[in-house]
């Protein structure tokens, strides 16, 4: 992913534009959301890389071949996906907090940013990209496609109410909010690596 030209511009073009967009809804509107849609939006893509077209390309088989187990093939997939996601969210991250100081803030992010950032956008991410693996590894094409669709259109319309509640009231970094977001998003992780477990090969191959 790191070396594909178009994944790179993706994640580029993402970030600028949710960067510049969210910015105009205030500080603490864009420093929640701006990172969360890029981490999101990069993990979609990324898991699309390393899932349906390996799978569509057959690369599967070859990786089926090897000692890894499906289970570790799904986890390095996620993760592999995440971490591309996650390098364009903190960037994006990074970029608006500086403008938001720039702008002269009246309140400065802490150590609730810090931690959603650094570690509840990644998990987030994992969460997205490991149902996205999970789903292609499990289904055929024509039915990933479906759910994968499905799947985006959820996560679109919950974030498109959650945006239009912050209008109202903006979104505050409290410890409260970054651990509930944080352990929710790390038991859904955790739910899917037990999920993974049943995955098998057979399945795979026969909804190639």
């Amino acid at each position: 992913m790191f070396t594909s030209r178009g994944m790179l511009l993706r994640g580029v073009g993402a970030s600028v534009f949710f960067g510049f967009v969210l910015f105009g809804g205030g500080a603490d509107t864009a420093l929640f959301f701006a990172p969360l849609l890029v981490g999101l939006g990069m993990a979609y893509f990324g898991s699309t890389e390393v899932f349906l077209q390996e799978k569509a390309s057959f690369v599967i088989e070859t990786l089926l071949c090897s000692p890894a187990t499906l289970q570790a093939l799904w986890l390095g997939k996620t993760l592999a996906a995440t971490l591309f996601g996650s390098m364009f969210s903190l960037a994006v991250g990074q970029v608006v907090l500086l403008a938001v100081l720039h702008a002269g803030a009246l309140v400065v992010p802490g150590a609730g940013f810090a931690v959603y950032l650094v570690l509840v956008v990644p998990l987030m991410a994992a969460c997205f990209a490991g149902l996205r693996g999970y789903v292609q590894l499990l289904f055929g094409m024509r039915e990933s496609h479906a759910i994968s669709l499905g799947l985006l259109m959820l996560i679109t319309i919950v974030l498109s109410v959650l945006s239009g509640l912050s209008v109202n009231s903006p979104p505050a970094f409290t410890p409260g909010l970054v651990a509930a977001l944080g352990f929710g998003a790390a038991g859904t992780l955790l739910v899917l690596w037990l999920c993974s477990r049943f995955l098998s090969v057979e399945r795979v191959v026969t909804s190639l």
